[in-house]
This record gives C-alpha cells, sequence and structure tokens, in this order.
C-alpha cells in the first residue's frame, strides 16, 4: 500500500494542497453556499482523488473513513472548499 499511497500522492496537483490542524477541517461536514464550484476538469481530478482515498480507507487506513464519506457525498458537485483539503 506504500506504493498505492505514494502514486496517489504524486497526483495530487499543487493547487490541491491545503492544511488542517486535524483530519476533520471545519467546513468538511458544513455547506459554504459562498464557495465556488470547481470546473469539470478539476472536479473530475478531485472525483478521481476521493475514489483512491476511499479505496484506501477501505483497506488499510480507517481512521480516515468518515472523513473521505463525507468528501464521498460532494464528488457530484465539489467546491474549492473540498479541493483544497
Amino acid at each position: 500500500m506504500k506504493e498505492y499511497i505514494r502514486k496517489t500522492l504524486e497526483e495530487v496537483t499543487y493547487d490541491m494542497n491545503g492544511t488542517a490542524k486535524t483530519l476533520a477541517a471545519n467546513h468538511l461536514f458544513n455547506e459554504n453556499d459562498g464557495v465556488v464550484k470547481l470546473l469539470h476538469e478539476k472536479a473530475e481530478l478531485f472525483h478521481h482523488i476521493v475514489a483512491k482515498l476511499l479505496y484506501l480507507c477501505r483497506r488499510t487506513c480507517q481512521e480516515i473513513q468518515t472523513d473521505i464519506e463525507s468528501l464521498c457525498s460532494r464528488v457530484k458537485s465539489p467546491d474549492a472548499d473540498e479541493y483544497k483539503n
């Protein structure tokens, strides 16, 4: 799985970089109506990365399951907040 994680991280673009003190950022469970929705290309990348993280959390990293499942509920119409974190 280390190789899978390394390859997944290589797919993350520079503008997807965000920081948080905990795994669950403040906005993770709250929707912010003022945030811009992602364009199609970035939305597809977001969906792809979330799918890979879902596979990872199901196989080895159950501690991120709540966070990833929240992101899974937003892959249909992701915004800039989800994209960065």
